[in-house]
């Protein structure tokens, strides 16, 4: 990669404070990446490359420090350096007919999250993927298809739909995805 090539990112001030105050984890990051990162009080971060940084550890620099940003741990952000691992995001509020209703924003981020935190640690059992919850955003981590199928769960309970139903279904996806993966095994 050409050294000079650098990739900015935006994340919220108080995690820019906090990465500013312990740079243990971006050095971490930094080492794991071979990029050079400087992050700003207002949360703009530049990910630069080094002599030998390849443009994928770039994105991936990137992507770890947006699981951060968001709440993941930093084990479970540097995941996502394995090309297996994939993130994504539901910004909750792109599915609300009014995006500034706090009540609502709050009422389905409940759903989400459940009594004491119980639906997400069950989605993430069922699915074995990793789930943040905050700002309004839903982001999970895990394989293509099992983030895939914990989507769906989330679009669902959303919508609505009763907390054992979206379990049964995801159980039901998750026990497909296992099959199929034993089915190419095997084809091997």
């Amino acid at each position: 990669m050409t050294v000079g090539t650098k990739f900015y990112l935006l994340i919220p001030p108080e995690k820019a404070s906090k990465f500013l105050k312990d740079r243990s984890e971006i050095n971490e990051i930094e080492r794991l990446t071979r990029t050079k990162i400087s992050i700003e009080e207002g949360g703009r971060v530049v990910i630069e490359p080094t002599e030998e940084t390849t443009p994928i550890e770039i994105m991936k620099a990137r992507d770890v420090i947006s699981a951060l940003s968001l709440g993941f741990e930093l084990e479970d952000a540097l995941s996502l350096l394995s090309d297996e691992m994939v993130m994504e995001v539901v910004d909750v509020r792109d599915y609300m007919l009014d995006h500034k209703n706090e009540k609502e924003l709050r009422r389905i981020l409940g759903r989400i999250i459940g009594k004491k935190g119980k639906a997400k640690r069950n989605l993430e059992k069922i699915s074995g993927t990793k789930i943040s919850i905050s700002e309004g955003k839903v982001a999970i981590i895990g394989d293509y298809e099992s983030v895939e199928a914990v989507k769906e769960a989330v679009m669902s309970l959303m919508e609505g739909l009763m907390h054992g139903t979206v379990y049964h279904k995801l159980e039901m996806k998750m026990r497909s995805i296992k099959s199929r993966h034993r089915l190419e095994y095997w084809k091997e």
